[in-house]
């Protein structure tokens, strides 16, 4: 059995993780006012996550495989991770980011739930009372009274951008319910760095596709041209990386 960490390490860790989270979407939402793409937000947010995942892989020198049966759900953990970012940069875009962020989190509430509906342990009292208690807070936070008296008030996005908060945490509880129940055995940082990289490049086929209307900042913006050849030139190199210690010979 692994030893614990120390009880202030862990508090240290958990607050530094919980104030890089909300950093990075308060820091989309004023990309967001300066005109920044959703899919471009999204890029470069997976993209440079899968670099440091990839470094992190090499570092551990561990092998490129997945046990039989995990690829496909591996794969989907990849697309509703894909479409959680999506929808949570959406919801950022339209309300405030504080908002956004309680909406998300109600993804434990969503993974009870649906862990109860897949046939696993139903939730218990305890549970059941802190999950209405989180309830309560989101009707209290969103207003919801308000809104039903006076929803113009509220501004047009306002609807929106909490189903985008919803959708966001539907994704995500799914995503876990996968990895708990069918990616056990694929290791934690190979697990990271295929989703991210299938974030990657779900994003990029959207913006093939043009499956986002407005999700690329004006064409005309200084320097983009330069910044997506370059963002393009570091997705081939980590391809590039991934596939060499895919090769015969580079397994650890």
């Amino acid at each position: 059995m692994p030893s614990l960490l120390p009880r202030r390490v862990a508090f240290a860790l958990l607050a530094g993780v919980a104030t890089l989270f909300a950093g990075n979407h308060v820091a989309a939402r004023l990309a967001f006012d300066e005109g920044t793409g959703l899919l471009l937000a999204v890029l470069v947010r997976s993209s440079v996550a899968l670099l440091v995942l990839v470094g992190l892989w090499r570092w551990q020198r561990q092998r490129l495989w997945l046990p039989p049966g995990t690829r496909r759900w591996q794969l989907l953990a990849g697309v509703m991770v894909a479409i959680q970012s999506l929808c949570l940069y959406s919801a950022v875009a339209r309300i405030p980011v504080v908002v956004a962020l309680l909406l998300m989190n109600t993804f434990p509430i969503q993974l009870a739930l649906l862990t109860w509906a897949l046939g696993g342990p139903r939730p218990t009292w305890r549970a059941a009372l802190i999950m209405t208690v989180i309830l309560v807070g989101l009707v209290v936070v969103l207003d919801v009274p308000a809104w039903l008296l006076a929803p113009e008030t509220l501004g047009p996005e306002w609807l929106t951008g909490v189903a985008f908060g919803l959708a966001a945490a539907s994704a995500f509880a799914c995503a876990l319910w996968i990895t708990e129940h069918h990616l056990g055995e694929v290791g934690s940082t190979l697990r990271s760095l295929l989703t991210m990289l299938t974030v990657l490049v779900v994003m990029l086929l959207g913006a093939a596709l043009q499956l986002v209307p407005g999700a690329w900042p004006c064409r005309q913006a200084p320097g983009l041209g330069r910044a997506w050849r370059a963002g393009a030139a570091l997705q081939r190199g980590l391809l590039g990386a991934v596939h060499q210690r895919a090769a015969p010979g580079h397994g650890a």
